[in-house]
């Protein structure tokens, strides 16, 4: 639970104020970014990531180099490797691929502007 009150999060919620999306941010890194299932392909992912650039020129993130989705997604945006680690943060067999974005290269900042039927995002 330490995490959770200790990082500041945002919220992206669809038109009815339901949650759809969540991303922990740490300065200019992303702890995390998870979404609903059901939004996936939607935009939420890249507009929070757009969110996230508010004010930094530069984003970091690891993922599980074993989620294949998650590191297509970032590589999408124009995330680029910078480092592997073998293990995650707690030692487990999980590698860590660290990222790093850019603003110049956000594939995002050519224009598009992903909409959430109404809804928004927002520090929680």
């Amino acid at each position: 639970m330490a995490y959770v009150s200790t990082t500041p999060l945002v919220l992206a919620v669809d038109g009815n104020d339901e949650p759809v999306a969540f991303m922990g941010l740490s300065g200019a890194n992303m702890d995390s970014l998870f979404i609903d299932p059901d939004w996936h392909g939607q935009g939420v992912g890249r507009m929070l990531v757009g969110y996230a650039f508010h004010g930094r020129d530069v984003l970091t993130t690891d993922v599980n180099e074993q989620n294949e989705q998650a590191v297509r997604f970032y590589r999408r945006l124009g995330f680029e490797p910078t480092g592997l680690e073998p293990t995650d943060t707690e030692g487990r067999p999980y590698p860590l691929l660290y990222m790093r974005l850019e603003r110049e290269n956000w594939i995002g900042s050519r224009g598009e502007q992903p909409s959430l039927g109404g809804g928004t995002a927002c520090p929680k």
